[in-house]
């Protein structure tokens, strides 16, 4: 299935560090809609955050989504990879890694057809298979009831999934959604 098989079709891959433009763009857009007014200097922030994010992919400390509509970015979250507090353990076992969610956003044009939930289904899906055992986010009201739905649940400011309990394999179920032109690049089954 290719994105022609589909008119309208939405596009979900993984970002490259080539994307780290398109990432920063992203990123503006969303700040635009939860901070009143902006930012004083979006060009200053788009070249800063660009940077960074283009560091981190490269370093991969980070993970990031793209939705693209005929080629045009409309959705992407972040994961942002780090090791886990160290715990007193009896053996000598290598550090867990834990991941921070960041950013998710879907262009006010294309919400409300699954797009938040498809991208969070993939980076829960990335996260369990590379080993994570926590993520955690800070959510806003509006979007708690999706987080909610995949299993994450409030821990003091945070919301937290647990990927390395039993029951916690909610988190990565597919949902079914009315996204029945996603055309996935990599491969995860979609309801």
């Amino acid at each position: 299935m290719n994105a022609t098989s589909h008119p309208g079709a939405i596009e979900l891959r993984a970002a490259s560090l080539c994307d780290a433009a398109v990432l920063a763009d992203l990123r503006l857009a969303f700040i635009r809609l939860v901070k009143t007014g902006g930012l004083a200097d979006e060009d200053e922030f788009r070249a800063w955050y660009a940077s960074y994010v283009g560091r981190s992919l490269a370093r991969e400390t980070t993970l990031a989504w793209l939705c693209l509509a005929a080629g045009s970015p409309c959705g992407t979250v972040e994961l942002r990879l780090k090791p886990a507090r160290a715990r007193k353990a009896a053996d000598n076992s290598a550090p867990r890694l834990e991941g921070y969610v960041s950013g998710l956003y879907v262009d006010p044009a294309f919400r409300g057809r699954g797009l938040a939930r498809t991208l969070m289904q993939r980076l829960i899906a990335t996260s369990r298979a590379r080993g994570l055992f926590r993520l955690a986010l800070h959510a806003y009201p509006d979007a708690e009831p999706l987080y909610v739905s995949l299993g994450f649940r409030p821990f003091r400011r945070l919301m937290v999934l647990r990927l390395d309990e039993p029951g916690s394999a909610r988190g990565a179920m597919v949902h079914k959604t009315s996204t029945p032109h996603m055309v996935p690049r990599e491969s995860v089954a979609y309801g």
